[in-house]
């Protein structure tokens, strides 16, 4: 059954487009210029199609042949640079846009710039991150909770946050499983500290 519904859809969908393609020369042919082939006195004479004589006044059937007189084939004509119909052509400049400077070496300005404190459930969190070369090389803990089970997750998050750091150059990075207090705030403060070595 459902063999029957595609190929329903593919003949009817063939269909319709043949039939957008068999009106399309004629809807062009009146907006654009087109040479006569039919023998004339002078055969380089250019007529525009929008002349009462060449539009037809009924659509053909498909047993009598489409007027051929005053058509020329759809490749022969620069359909893409034609404006659309009714459209006024505009000649107005494209402005220029300005071309940014490129950055030195790295995006940072070099030097250690320290992070804001920021407060989170288990202590204090603030970093300094170290740019070297307009990049960031190195993020320092100024604070951080060092005690109880806050000891144990940072030991092995922190590290983890720092080389993510310095491997994104950003402090968009993804936070550490088990440290759910710890990496937010280290983002926080490492955001702070980049934002004032742009």
């Amino acid at each position: 059954m459902k063999k029957l519904f595609l190929s329903l859809f593919l003949i009817i969908s063939f269909t319709a487009f043949a039939l957008s393609q068999h009106t399309m020369p004629l809807e062009i042919s009146s907006t654009l210029p087109v040479t006569t082939s039919t023998p004339t006195s002078n055969p380089t004479t250019t007529e525009t199609s929008s002349s009462e004589d060449d539009v037809p006044t009924s659509k053909p059937t498909p047993t009598e042949p489409p007027p051929v007189e005053n058509t020329t084939p759809i490749q022969d004509t620069p359909v893409q640079s034609t404006p659309a119909p009714n459209t006024p052509v505009q000649n107005t400049p494209v402005p220029s846009t300005p071309v940014p400077k490129p950055l030195p070496v790295g995006k940072f300005k070099n030097g250690s710039y320290v992070g804001d404190v920021v407060r989170q459930y288990y202590g204090d969190i603030q970093v300094e991150a170290v740019i070297t070369g307009g990049k960031l090389t190195d993020v320092l803990f100024l604070q951080y909770p060092n005690y109880g089970t806050s000891a144990r997750v940072n030991s092995y998050a922190l590290p983890l946050l720092k080389s993510e750091a310095i491997q994104a150059q950003s402090a968009n990075i993804d936070a550490i499983s088990g440290a759910s207090e710890t990496s937010p705030a280290f983002i926080a403060s490492l955001t702070s500290a980049l934002n004032k070595a742009i």
